[in-house]
């Protein structure tokens, strides 16, 4: 059991999801490094998630709608058991501007817990949770 999922806190929405999700970001970060196109991380973290027992959809089309009209859409990077939304930078620091685009995702969605990947040099993570009891509905 890796530090990850041995750590999971239950007061944190799906951390036995994200437990798992961390687990395999950093194994595969640790496996092939850093450097590659984010596309071919993607590719082996969806395979290493899947390992792990979590279903994935890479590259994901969620709707955005405006006063219920739809006004366009947004890419998730990787959606996992259809709950968490996950975000792959390459990266020196993870930059507020990330963090933004993240938090707007949950934001106009139905998804409350996104993961900001940065797999850059020193890989890191960042939990952002959005629950839907605060989002406008239209």
């Amino acid at each position: 059991m890796s530090d990850y999922t041995k750590n999971i806190n239950e007061k944190y929405l799906h951390s036995e999801i994200t437990g798992k999700i961390l687990q395999g970001f950093y194994l595969v970060s640790n496996k092939i490094g850093y450097g590659f196109d984010i596309e071919i991380f993607k590719k082996a973290l969806s395979i290493e998630l899947e390992f792990l027992g979590l279903k994935c959809e890479l590259n994901k089309l969620k709707k955005l709608r405006y006063k219920n009209i739809e006004i366009g859409e947004f890419k998730i990077d990787i959606f996992v058991a259809e709950k968490i939304n996950v975000m792959i930078i390459s990266e020196i620091d993870i930059l507020q501007r990330h963090k933004i685009e993240l938090s707007n995702q949950l934001k106009n969605s139905d998804i409350e817990v996104g993961l900001l990947l940065n797999v850059y040099i020193a890989s890191s993570h960042n939990r952002i949770f959005y629950s839907n009891n605060l989002k406008e509905k239209s």
